[in-house]
């Protein structure tokens, strides 16, 4: 599945789970705000894949505001974390297993 946005978009949590595999592109990069119990990406298997993607202003109780990281690949390239926040770690990314691979990105504000 690619996702390809060119504007803001806001949805419920995307949850990768084995045998997925996910891109987000967004060129100039594609927003995700909202403020979600769960975060906006869960990895639980699978594969996801990030680039040019601002995550914004997402919150999780359990860890990885924008981004939480249980088994699977995970790779984000050019993308951005804003206002990302956890009640348990991570503001930005939580990372329990699989791999995660980052280059080119910022975070900002996230706690």
């Amino acid at each position: 599945l690619t996702i390809a946005s060119y504007h803001t978009a806001t949805f419920t949590p995307l949850n990768i789970t084995q045998g997925q595999h996910v891109s987000v592109v967004g060129t100039p990069p594609t927003q995700y705000a909202n403020a979600f119990v769960s975060g906006a990406f869960i990895v639980s298997g699978g594969i996801l894949e990030l680039d040019s993607v601002s995550v914004q202003y997402q919150l999780n109780a359990n860890g990885g505001g924008g981004l939480a990281v249980y088994s699977g690949s995970v790779s984000v390239r050019g993308s951005s974390f804003t206002n990302c926040k956890s009640a348990s770690g991570g503001g930005a990314i939580f990372q329990a297993g699989g791999s995660l691979h980052l280059s080119d990105s910022s975070f900002y504000s996230c706690t």
